[in-house]
């Protein structure tokens, strides 16, 4: 059975240049709102988007990696 269900991935939206990134934060919510189920994260650097570019999404930030900890 179906349950439609997914995990989305979608990064560099940073390497999107500033004059698409509108249309691709209105693609990402006519994604959430297609496949509601689904969990979705967008990556890139801070730099590329203000924390309420996506307004339903929270914001994270990763912390940087240790040389120790690269395997």
């Amino acid at each position: 059975m179906m349950r439609g269900e997914a995990a989305i991935l979608i990064d560099g939206v940073d390497e999107i240049p500033e004059t698409h990134r509108s249309l691709v934060r209105e693609w990402i919510e006519d994604l959430t709102n297609k496949y509601g189920k689904s969990r979705f994260v967008v990556s890139g650097r801070p730099s590329a988007a203000h924390d309420d570019w996506l307004e339903n999404f929270t914001t994270c930030t990763l912390d940087p990696m240790s040389e120790e900890s690269v395997i």
